[in-house]
């Protein structure tokens, strides 16, 4: 699926996407203005094809030898975007590096041009990346393009299902090729997320909620609960406002929560569990 520059969605002729093509590549929310963003080549050769991948997708990127084009699910992908948590910044000479981590590992982004808008990111907020896979030295790392801070958090929902769904997109191709049993191809060891189920789909957890009708932040906030380590006392509420970061009121959530029976609490008012858990 081909993007053009970074936004318009375009796997192929034969790709069916489950998603609006504003959603490509985060372009499908309202603070993504393209005019503020760089211009890139517009050529559509393999080098210029963006793709939405995790991080652990592009640390297990391989290639047939040092100047060939890194292969992911194998297809050959150039440039790659991903979103994350912005751990680290340091400013060289030469260049910016950063640490950014989204949950199946962390990888180390370098910029070379300053840019003033790269002067806003800020640590432990969630950013956009942009740029292709480079190897210096045995380690993998991103050049990057372009860096932006993410301001609605549902964009990094909408980014791991896009993941999701052009893994499945390539491997099914694959499986069909080879006689496999497609659907049940790797996704939770490929994007490195093991709460997704060996079907391929996301695991029940929306069927479940579904009769529920939670908005986004909600939702956010019972894929939180869900997706830490499950406990008898539950989560804190620390640790589930550090998942769902900021743009989200977790007090009206959980108590909404509370209220319709989806949640309780545990060995105090402040860590919360899941009624599903129980099930």
């Amino acid at each position: 699926m081909a993007y053009d520059a970074f936004g318009k969605p375009g796997y192929g002729p034969d790709f069916n996407s489950a998603f609006s093509p504003g959603m490509g590549g985060g372009a499908g929310f309202n603070e993504y203005d393209q005019s503020s963003q760089p211009s890139v080549d517009r050529q559509q050769g393999a080098g210029n094809k963006l793709r939405p991948v995790t991080i652990k997708q592009i640390l297990n990127a391989s290639q047939v030898h040092a100047d060939a084009e890194f292969k992911i699910d194998g297809v050959e992908v150039g440039q790659v975007t991903f979103v994350g948590v912005l751990r680290n910044i340091h400013a060289q000479t030469t260049n910016t590096t950063y640490q950014i981590e989204d949950g199946t590992g962390m990888i180390e982004v370098r910029h070379w041009e300053h840019i003033d808008a790269l002067s806003e990111l800020a640590t432990d907020t969630y950013v956009r990346v942009y740029g292709n896979i480079k190897i210096f030295s045995g380690k993998i790392y991103i050049a990057s393009q372009y860096i932006r801070t993410i301001k609605d958090h549902n964009e990094v929902h909408f980014h791991f299902l896009e993941a999701i769904a052009v893994h499945l997109h390539f491997t099914q191709k694959a499986n069909a090729v080879n006689g496999a049993n497609a659907p049940g191809y790797g996704t939770s060891n490929a994007l490195g997320y093991n709460n997704i189920s060996s079907n391929g789909a996301a695991n029940s957890l929306e069927q479940k909620l579904a009769e529920y009708s939670l908005t986004p932040a909600q939702m956010t906030v019972m894929q939180a609960i869900h997706s830490a380590p499950e406990t008898n006392e539950g989560v804190h509420v620390r640790q589930l406002a550090q998942s769902v970061g900021p743009g989200i009121d977790l007090t009206a959530v959980t108590d909404f929560l509370q209220q319709e029976g989806i949640i309780y609490t545990t060995i105090d008012e402040n860590h919360f569990k899941s009624v599903l858990q129980d099930q």
